[in-house]
């Protein structure tokens, strides 16, 4: 058997580190887009902080969130047009395993019949399955305790 020196070469990217921990928006249509959030904690709540491209940049109307469809799963806390850029602060609790997709309307100020729909997707670990790790804008800020852990002070029947 050789006896020889191995050497690991690890070939470095320059520009990239980082990029691929964002959050990914794909343009549907002008009106319609979807946010790729990746992976969250089941019964997990999350502060999300979401930048989007304005459609309506030659026009100085305001986007309002539109909170009249009842969410179980999200809410926008706030919805803020400075320019050409849509700053969104959202709280999202991932209360579905596996796939997660919810639905966010946004209403123009000025025309009520221009809304802008903004799919929120994710993959969600159910107990077990690991820590995910979060993307740029992602924060959690809370965790539901779970009834079933080894946690609970139920000491069970005599």
């Amino acid at each position: 058997m050789e006896t020889g020196q191995h050497h690991v070469k690890f070939i470095e990217e320059t520009g990239n580190f980082g990029k691929e921990n964002t959050i990914n928006i794909q343009k549907l249509s002008q009106w319609s887009l979807q946010a790729h959030l990746g992976f969250l904690k089941l019964n997990h709540s999350y502060e999300i902080f979401i930048s989007l491209d304005n459609p309506l940049t030659k026009d100085n109307s305001q986007w309002l969130a539109n909170d009249s469809t009842a969410k179980t799963y999200s809410s926008v806390k706030c919805c803020e047009t400075q320019g050409s850029k849509i700053n969104l602060h959202i709280i999202l609790r991932a209360g579905k395993p596996k796939l997660m997709k919810e639905l966010i309307s946004l209403s123009c100020s000025t025309d009520s019949s221009v809304h802008l729909e903004i799919t929120l997707l994710a993959r969600v670990l159910g107990k077990g399955q690991g820590t995910p790790m979060l993307k740029d804008g992602i924060h959690c800020i809370g965790a539901e305790v779970d009834e079933e852990s080894e946690a609970s002070d139920w000491q069970g029947f005599d």
